[in-house]
């Protein structure tokens, strides 16, 4: 008879290995295998993908394991931190972007695949522009931060998310794993021979090292979010200086 405890951590690896390598399979099927398919194909892989990969984390917790709900993850604590660095986010995006990427025609290729997405998605006009980048920096990731933080990087820590000393094995896997999705669409695209799809992919990792980081300390998701929203907003931002004028 096998022995319950390692036959439940090993479900539980596996598990972790599915979180952690989906959204890039996920990212793969919508964004490059689909690409040059009708933009309702693309839709529709987009959205039953993301309902299987964020449900995932509450069926395997509270219908699998039968876990019980951890309220401490919910406080709002570490806001003030999350701010500063939101705000340092914001700044430091925006005058990379400003100063350095523009001026260097650095998005001159990529501006035509950014506007194919966006109408490939019907999502070319000012107003779905707009809605696309607030439902991506407030609902998606508060999602993301969920999946990454509160599961994956909280899953990977264990019993060490509760000590004085940061998890940072759990840390490091799990901000890699999280840019590893970014990676496919950076190389979509800036091609794979680019450096700056390994540049901004690292950025992106660093930045999930952080919003891990911001979780372990306060214990709070509300501020990984928060931090995790500024990103986003910088990103969309930039994002409507390059499409402003192809947009309805």
């Amino acid at each position: 008879m096998l022995d319950p405890q390692p036959t439940a951590a090993r479900y539980r690896a596996i598990a972790l290995l599915f979180a952690m390598i989906y959204p890039t399979c996920l990212t793969w099927i919508y964004f490059t295998a689909l690409k040059d398919s009708p933009g309702s194909w693309q839709q529709t892989a987009f959205s039953i993908g993301k309902l299987i990969q964020f449900g995932f984390p509450a069926f395997w917790i509270f219908v699998i394991e039968r876990r019980q709900f951890s309220g401490h993850s919910f406080t709002t604590s570490g806001l003030g931190l999350a701010l500063a660095l939101g705000v340092f986010e914001i700044v430091a995006g925006l005058g990379l972007y400003f100063v350095v990427l523009k001026p260097a025609g650095i998005f001159a290729g990529p501006l035509q695949e950014m506007l194919l997405k966006l109408r490939g998605f019907g999502l070319d006009s000012f107003g779905a522009y707009i809605a696309l980048g607030v439902g991506y920096s407030l609902v998606h990731s508060w999602m993301e931060e969920y999946y990454w933080r509160w599961f994956v990087f909280r899953e990977l820590a264990d019993k060490n998310f509760d000590n004085a000393k940061l998890p940072v094995r759990a840390l490091v896997i799990s901000s890699l794993a999280f840019a590893a999705h970014h990676v496919v669409v950076l190389a979509g695209y800036f091609e794979w021979s680019s450096p700056w799809t390994y540049i901004l992919s690292a950025i992106v990792a660093i930045g999930g090292g952080l919003f891990a980081w911001i979780y372990w300390s306060s214990r709070s998701l509300y501020a990984a979010w928060l931090a995790h929203a500024f990103a986003d907003a910088a990103i969309f931002l930039i994002g409507y200086d390059l499409v402003k004028a192809s947009l309805h």
